[in-house]
């Protein structure tokens, strides 16, 4: 009778969330849920063909909560899952970020499977995350798009510090961050660490990360640097990123350096103009002449507390060599150059609901 009765009362309470809710509340904060719907349509000129598409880009439903451990400790916890509302299709219930930990007054540990510390200093800069402008399509990316360096580590423990004067420091160590085994246990030849350091004070932020990550034995390490910085000037803020990413002879098209630059500007409070370039350098590959660039620019407008709608155009430019895609928060849908050296173009018309 109990089980039955928290059932109708978690389905009743999900129900009637109020669309304006960042979470809403089961039981307290022991139970929450919580979500959103990014969904757009995309007219995209691969070089050869011109296509209209609709994509769902990163939709997802979360539950999380926290709960009194003692009075000094709390226990935590996250599932997290893809949505797919273009094709219905998702991953596990636990494709995202999913974990269990403790916190109090010595900051956080969690465990599971989480975005590496180094992954999060993108999100800091980039303003068109899962968009068809998402910076992903070419920071920390391999030319031929076989390799990416955001992961999302599984097997991963992670410290977080408290915030003091707007500083935080966050450690992760992962045994396998690919989920590699060898007789049933976790191959720690495919181990990882990564760590960022977060600076947010008043107008001014400024982030830096590091991550390495191995590759199983007899390969290099693949390694990154990140340095990114935001400030809020009147009703603009000034976005910019730095990074350094380096994979030996595993993968040299992870062998290079990439920036970016953005400005989003506040019309009023509903409206919001942005801007972004991105750049990747030539890589280390023999031959080099696979660099790519892209150039973003976007009309956001609120509809309400947690609905909004965006118009944008992103051109990604590979050289001759290269292949980047437009990929980004996309699910199933992947925007790749009809050939080696062509420009992917796209024009977005996106609407976002959170709950």
């Amino acid at each position: 009778m109990m089980k039955k009765t928290f059932v109708a009362v978690a389905v009743a309470a999900a129900l009637s969330v109020p669309a304006a809710a960042n979470a809403a509340d089961v039981l307290g904060k022991n139970l929450q849920i919580y979500g959103k719907v990014h969904l757009s349509v995309d007219s995209v000129d691969n070089g050869a063909d011109k296509n209209l598409n609709l994509a769902s880009n990163s939709s997802r439903l979360g539950f999380k909560g926290q709960y009194d451990v003692s009075d000094s400790l709390q226990g935590i916890w996250q599932i997290e899952t893809k949505v797919v509302y273009d094709n219905g299709k998702a991953s596990s219930f636990t494709g995202r970020n999913t974990f269990a930990g403790l916190k109090g007054g010595f900051g956080a540990i969690k465990a599971g499977y989480k975005d590496t510390p180094f992954k999060d200093i993108r999100g800091k800069f980039d303003i068109f995350g899962d968009t068809v402008g998402d910076a992903r399509n070419l920071l920390g990316s391999s030319s031929n798009h076989d390799a990416s360096e955001d992961i999302r580590a599984d097997n991963m423990i992670e410290y977080s510090s408290p915030k003091v004067g707007g500083l935080q420091f966050n450690a992760m160590y992962s045994t396998s961050w690919n989920d590699t085994m060898v007789a049933g246990q976790d191959n720690n030849d495919y181990s990882a660490m990564s760590l960022n350091l977060l600076y947010k004070m008043g107008d001014l932020g400024f982030y830096v990360g590091w991550q390495k990550a191995k590759n199983g034995p007899g390969n290099d390490d693949a390694k990154g640097t990140r340095v990114a910085a935001t400030y809020d000037v009147g009703a603009a803020r000034i976005g910019a990123i730095y990074e350094k990413t380096d994979a030996g002879s595993y993968n040299q098209r992870l062998n290079h350096t990439g920036y970016g630059l953005n400005v989003a500007f506040k019309m009023d409070s509903s409206n919001k103009l942005k801007l972004q370039y991105v750049k990747v350098g030539e890589s280390d590959l023999a031959g080099g002449n696979d660099s790519g660039k892209q150039y973003s620019v976007g009309w956001d407008h609120k509809l309400g507390k947690a609905t909004s709608m965006y118009v944008m155009y992103n051109s990604l430019k590979n050289d001759p060599a290269a292949s980047f895609r437009i990929k980004g928060g996309h699910d199933y849908n992947a925007y790749s150059p009809a050939a080696p050296g062509d420009t992917v173009k796209a024009f977005s018309i996106g609407l976002i609901q959170k709950f």
